[in-house]
């Protein structure tokens, strides 16, 4: 089961986008954070303190604050004035990539987008933590090498021509750090002259998941059984 609640110092790394070493300097320069410990001294993060470090980015960057300002603002110690527009020189599809990430990021879900050939565009930090890598890494690697070997085959439907969607497509996860059923909504997106598919998979085996029937209805008893997919109607032309 993926730990929801702390974050490694690489993976706020990731969903940040600053280094590790930015992080440690606004801790002992700035005093920005006190992460917790573990018992080998590692530090841990909270979805509370990845929330307040991508605040302070977008004040200092984006706001051109210092990064004492910033955390000050931040911490609501001073009146926040964020400028109405951002900045001309900040590219339109660099604000729309930070801000995807920033939302899938907090998401425990494991949402990978793959291109046509099922290679891994951008993930989310789910993904990155499951695999033991950096997000750079992950990014070109195939999809169906996050499943157990026996699952392959099915996972590579998922973007085998011609295109359609797949929802509760389910895949056996194996990775070094998790092993798993999930169920996989996997829904096309249009990118330019091109096709992405968007993949958001959520673990069959926590307690509580809720499983929904084909109709779309909760059950009698309040637990659905799981649905298998049914391929679209419609596919878009290679």
């Amino acid at each position: 089961m993926i730990q929801r609640s702390e974050y490694t110092v690489g993976e706020v790394a990731s969903m940040t986008g600053l280094s590790t070493h930015t992080l440690r300097v606004w801790e002992r320069r700035y005093g920005a954070l006190e992460p917790a410990r573990t018992a080998a001294k590692q530090r841990r993060y909270s979805r509370e303190d990845v929330e307040f470090l991508l605040r302070v980015k977008q004040l200092s960057r984006a706001g051109g604050r210092s990064i004492r300002l910033a955390l000050e603002e931040a911490r609501g110690e001073l009146p926040v004035d964020l400028p109405s527009a951002p900045p001309p020189d900040l590219p339109a599809a660099t604000q729309a990539a930070t801000m995807w990430r920033s939302v899938a990021d907090l998401s425990p879900n494991l949402v990978a987008v793959l291109d046509g050939r099922g290679r891994i565009v951008d993930c989310n930090v789910a993904v990155v933590r499951i695999t033991g890598q950096f997000r750079a890494q992950v990014q070109g690697t195939r999809f169906v090498d996050l499943m157990d070997a026996h699952d392959r085959a099915k996972a590579a439907q998922v973007y085998r021509r011609p295109l359609r969607e797949h929802p509760a497509w389910e895949l056996n996860v194996r990775t070094p750090r998790v092993q798993g059923l999930f169920s996989f909504d996997c829904r096309l997106l249009r990118e330019g002259d091109r096709w992405l598919i968007a993949c958001s998979g959520h673990d069959l085996t926590q307690s509580g998941s809720e499983l929904w029937p084909a109709g779309g209805e909760p059950s009698a008893g309040g637990r659905g059984e799981a649905r298998r997919a049914v391929p679209a109607t419609q596919s878009p032309s290679p």
